[in-house]
């Protein structure tokens, strides 16, 4: 499935936005990127899981840089939408290395607490892929050990 269009700095939201992570400039405001996630949101029904997440970790990685927390309803709706994918999702097979990696980068870069509560569940699994698993234990262990086992501020050990 094709992703929907996202929109350029300084143009209106449409619903034709082309939400591809190719077309994302590299620098937007929280304000932009609260717009774009929305627009991320509404149309993430519709797509693919793999477009919506990749997208989500271009826009998460943006957020990030921004030095500022997302707004708190949008975080809990990309909260309640990565929770249950990672409920949903199948993550026996080793292709599923790379949607990990990219689900574990949103939730550390926007602190999404359901989320992690979730990935902790995973780590009890016996029937999750092996590789996925070390994605896991990395993700949990860097938490665990540079950011003060704590979740909600992204910014925890940078000083911001």
């Amino acid at each position: 499935m094709q992703s929907p269009k996202l929109k350029m700095p300084g143009t209106p939201i449409s619903s034709n936005m082309n939400i591809s992570p190719q077309n994302l400039p590299d620098y937007l405001s929280p304000e932009e990127l609260q717009q774009y996630f929305l627009k991320l949101l509404d149309a993430a029904p519709k797509m693919d899981a793999v477009n919506v997440v990749d997208a989500l970790w271009e826009l998460a990685d943006r957020q990030w840089h921004t030095y500022t927390c997302l707004d708190d309803g949008i975080k809990t709706k990309v909260d309640k939408y990565v929770s249950s994918l990672l409920k949903e999702l199948n993550w026996t097979s080793k292709g599923s290395v790379n949607l990990m990696r990219e689900t574990l980068a949103v939730i550390g870069n926007l602190g999404l607490q359901e989320s992690y509560a979730q990935v902790l569940s995973l780590e009890n699994r016996k029937d999750i892929h092996r590789d996925v698993y070390i994605e896991i234990e990395r993700f949990l262990d860097q938490i665990r050990n540079q950011k003060g086992n704590q979740i909600l501020d992204p910014y925890f050990d940078t000083g911001q």
